[in-house]
């Protein structure tokens, strides 16, 4: 019965780890993401779709 309840611990931790990575992961790319938008913002304030979503991909693939 202990040995259970160590296998769950163990598995709680790793868990734990993995969404602690994954969440700063993902605020990295969401940095990146935003000053990549705020480079290519025209002086109007507009920005296309496109340029938004290549902006996404582009940090998500730095970061991964």
């Amino acid at each position: 019965m202990y040995s259970v309840q160590k296998y769950y611990v163990v598995l709680f931790f790793m868990l734990s780890i993995t969404f602690a990575l994954v969440q700063t992961l993902e605020d990295e790319v969401a940095q990146k993401s935003c000053e990549c938008i705020q480079s290519k913002v025209s002086q109007a304030g507009a920005i296309s779709k496109a340029e938004i979503q290549k902006c996404i991909s582009e940090s998500g693939d730095a970061v991964f």
